[in-house]
């Protein structure tokens, strides 16, 4: 059967495998599934991309049946798109290839088409803390999740899953703290900013860390989630309304070198780099909690998690 693979990663052990996806979707090691014959593609890839597509470790593939699955959701760069994006909620480290390669025929020599997915960029913190010890149960049941939840397209469930992808996508700072925020706010159904920080910090507790110590990143940051909250709402709701940009969030912040380190970050350490940072870290928790604690179906349900909510 044609098969299609996007790509993930050139280096060893960066993701728990086996991990299969209830859209055909699995992952893959390049010993198993040899890369395609990309000969004669040098006019549509630079040098460095032919020979990462060539060279890669691990990649999202599967089988696609050429009279089922040419177009919709059944296309296999649309089942491929689901799981990348699935995989990312996971552990938001942004992508290595954004490259989908779709054999079309079963020959020794196939025919060969290719679609560029949009790069996700994750952050200095989300791509250092990768998966960091997640079984391949939790990876599978996260995304499973979002699959599902994209799946779905239930507008209550999806739009934060949406907010999440284009804020990957996004290169301005303020455009993805802007979405990610909007994406929590969404799902703590706040509006205000008392509901915001109360309901944020009732879900994933006010004195957790905002970037756990589990994570094992190389950054120390004791930063907890009583301390952002409020700033977060604040910051996004000066975006959101076209309103000037208060001084705290963009003035240089000498006290946060250690955490912001420049040779990091490549910027001198501003709060609005702290916010971007802890925007998506709690974004991506909220995702992962709803999903690993069951919640899923009592978040689908707006009158249901509104009560939910306002128990907590």
């Amino acid at each position: 059967m044609p098969r299609a693979y996007l790509p993930l990663k050139a280096v060893p052990a960066v993701y728990p495998h086996p991990v299969e996806f209830p859209n055909g979707v699995r992952l893959v090691t390049g010993d198993v599934f040899p890369p395609s014959n990309l000969s004669g593609w040098q006019e549509v890839f630079s040098r460095r991309e032919l020979r990462d597509i060539s060279q890669w470790h691990l990649a999202l593939a599967c089988d696609w049946d050429a009279e089922n699955d040419a177009a919709g959701k059944t296309s296999p760069e649309h089942r491929l798109a689901t799981a990348r994006l699935a995989l990312q909620v996971a552990a938001p480290i942004g992508s290595f290839l954004s490259v989908c390669i779709r054999e079309q025929d079963n020959s020794e020599s196939p025919s060969l088409m290719t679609t560029r997915f949009e790069e996700f960029l994750g952050t200095p913190w989300s791509r250092m803390r990768g998966f960091n010890g997640m079984t391949s149960a939790e990876v599978e049941s996260i995304t499973n999740g979002i699959s599902s939840i994209v799946e779905q397209e239930n507008i209550r469930t999806v739009n934060p899953i949406r907010l999440y992808e284009h804020g990957l996508v996004s290169q301005d700072p303020y455009i993805r703290i802007l979405l990610w925020v909007t994406a929590l706010d969404s799902v703590l159904m706040a509006v205000t900013k008392e509901k915001f920080e109360n309901r944020l910090c009732a879900f994933l507790g006010a004195n957790s860390q905002v970037f756990p110590l589990e994570d094992g990143v190389f950054i120390k940051r004791s930063t907890v989630v009583g301390d952002v909250a409020g700033d977060l709402f604040e910051l996004r709701s000066e975006l959101a309304h076209g309103r000037a940009i208060g001084k705290k969030f963009w003035e240089v912040r000498e006290d946060l070198r250690d955490l912001l380190n420049p040779s990091v970050y490549g910027s001198v350490p501003r709060y609005r780099m702290l916010l971007e940072e802890a925007a998506l870290s709690l974004l991506s928790r909220v995702l992962r909690k709803i999903i690993l604690e069951n919640m899923l179906s009592d978040f689908s349900s707006t009158k249901i998690w509104k009560a939910r909510l306002a128990s907590s």
